[in-house]
């Protein structure tokens, strides 16, 4: 079954800590995306938390440890400020990051851009709206996912097996056009 507007784990799931830990970041990223919505700001879900509900229907099927979020350039102050008084602490470290204790240590990425495109702007006006965790949100297209997930997997996490396993998930999930990718 696809998980539903509300948190489901499963009682009898072979993974619960994996399970506990993803309903609690996907409460979060519920939380966050209508923060986010109520002020305006306008997002694309990056990674694994764009395939909550697309590609994973079950919680323990692949962990989440963080949230990637592609932000605009003229949105990122105001990014910022909400995140900062909603209890989230700005960690500069290369890509910037804000953690939330109160939020479970929920842990945010921003990206204001997507670092191999050129110009990015025909990116963003592909993505696709759709609804995670219940809530509005904005995903890239498959096929743009799948070239995101596969540089990302290869510069920043040496052939990552997630990045696979997520490219895969997709392929399955959707008719990909290969000619596009």
């Amino acid at each position: 079954k696809r998980i539903p507007g509300t948190v489901r784990v499963a009682q009898k799931s072979p993974y619960p800590v994996v399970a506990h830990r993803n309903a609690l970041l996907l409460l979060a990223l519920r939380r966050l995306l209508t923060l986010l919505h109520d002020n305006n700001i306008e997002v694309v879900l990056l990674q694994g938390a764009s395939l909550f509900d697309r590609c994973y229907p079950d919680l323990d099927q692949r962990e989440f440890g963080d949230l990637d979020l592609w932000v605009r350039e003229p949105d990122q102050e105001k990014f910022t400020s909400v995140l900062t008084a909603a209890g989230f602490v700005p960690v500069f470290s290369g890509l910037p990051k804000f953690v939330a204790p109160s939020w479970h240590n929920l842990l945010v990425h921003l990206h204001t851009g997507i670092w191999y495109a050129e110009d990015d702007q025909p990116l963003w006006d592909r993505t696709l709206r759709t609804t995670i965790a219940g809530v509005p949100a904005r995903v890239l297209q498959p096929e743009d996912e799948i070239v995101y997930l596969a540089t990302y997997g290869v510069l920043h996490k040496a052939g990552s097996p997630t990045a696979a396993r997520d490219i895969l998930a997709l392929a399955q999930t959707y008719s990909i056009d290969w000619d596009r990718v």
